[in-house]
C-alpha cells in the first residue's frame, strides 16, 4: 500500500508543482511557493548511485529559484550521500491511514459543503487564512482552476462564517486528504474534526481507504491518533541552505 500511497501523493503534488524526470528521481518545484517542502521536493528515488541524481536536482532548484527538499524513504546509503552533499535533515512526514469511525462528534455549528466552482473564491480565501499564504493566492487560484475536476474541494463552516478547508484527491483506491487547515479564530473548536468525518464518511460510501500526511514539526501525531488515524510510515526530509 505504501506504494500507492506515494503515487497518489505524488500525483496530487503534480498538479500543483511543475515535474521533473531525473536519472533516478523525480522532482518537483514550484517557484512561487518556493520554499514550501511539500510542493518542492526530490522524490521517488530509485538510484544506484546518487551523485549525479543529486547534482542534477541541485540545478533544478537553482534555476526555478526553489530551496531544495529531498524526501528519503528508508534508504540508508541516501542519507549519507546526502551529508556529503551538505544537506541537512529538515523534518519528517508521517503518513497515516484512518482506522477509526464513521461518524466523528463534532459541534452542530459546524457544517461542511463541497464546494462549486461558484464558491471556488471562498474556498482559496480559507486555505490562504487558514496557511497564511495570501501571497500565493494568484498562483493558488490558477492551480484550482486549472484542476478542479481532479479533485474535491470542502469547506467548513460556523454560523455560516468560512472556518477550514480540505482537498479530497482519489487515486489507487485511496482517499488522500490534502490541504487540511482551519483559520487561526476557529482553531480547537473542532472544525478540522468535522472535516475528517466527513471524508470518512465519503471513504466509507465511495469503499475506499483514507490517507493523509503531516510534517512530525507540526506536533499533530497525537491530534490524528486520537482522531482514528493509525501512523504507516514515515519520510525523511533534507534540506540545504
Amino acid at each position: 500500500m505504501i506504494k500507492e500511497m506515494e503515487d497518489n501523493e505524488n500525483s496530487f503534488i503534480a498538479l500543483w508543482s511543475d515535474k521533473v524526470k531525473l536519472n533516478c528521481a523525480t522532482l518537483y518545484g514550484n517557484s512561487v511557493m518556493n520554499d514550501d517542502p511539500f510542493f518542492n521536493r526530490v522524490t521517488d528515488i530509485d538510484c544506484e548511485e546518487f551523485d549525479d541524481m543529486l547534482n542534477q536536482a541541485e540545478n533544478e532548484f537553482v534555476k526555478r529559484n526553489v530551496k531544495p527538499f529531498v524526501y528519503c524513504l528508508s534508504n540508508e546509503r541516501l542519507k549519507i550521500k546526502l551529508k556529503e552533499h551538505r544537506f541537512v535533515l529538515h523534518d519528517t512526514m508521517t503518513t497515516f491511514l484512518y482506522e477509526g469511525c464513521y461518524k466523528l462528534q463534532h459541534s452542530p455549528d459546524i457544517t461542511i459543503y463541497k464546494v462549486d466552482k461558484n464558491k471556488m473564491q471562498e474556498w482559496i480565501d480559507a486555505y490562504c487564512s487558514s496557511f497564511d499564504c495570501y501571497s500565493w493566492r494568484n498562483d493558488i487560484e490558477r492551480i484550482i482552476s486549472n484542476s478542479f475536476d481532479s479533485f474535491q474541494l470542502y469547506i467548513a463552516c460556523v454560523k455560516k462564517a468560512p472556518a477550514g478547508c480540505m482537498i479530497l484527491f482519489e487515486k489507487n483506491s485511496l482517499l488522500g486528504l490534502y490541504c487540511l487547515g482551519t483559520l487561526t479564530k476557529y482553531r480547537r473548536a473542532g472544525v478540522a474534526t468535522a472535516l475528517i468525518s466527513i471524508a470518512a464518511e465519503i471513504m466509507k460510501n465511495d469503499g475506499l481507504k483514507l490517507f493523509l500526511q503531516s510534517f512530525n514539526a507540526d506536533g499533530l501525531i497525537g491530534y490524528y491518533v486520537k482522531r482514528g488515524f493509525t501512523p504507516i510510515y514515515t519520510k525523511e526530509i533534507y534540506t540545504k541552505s
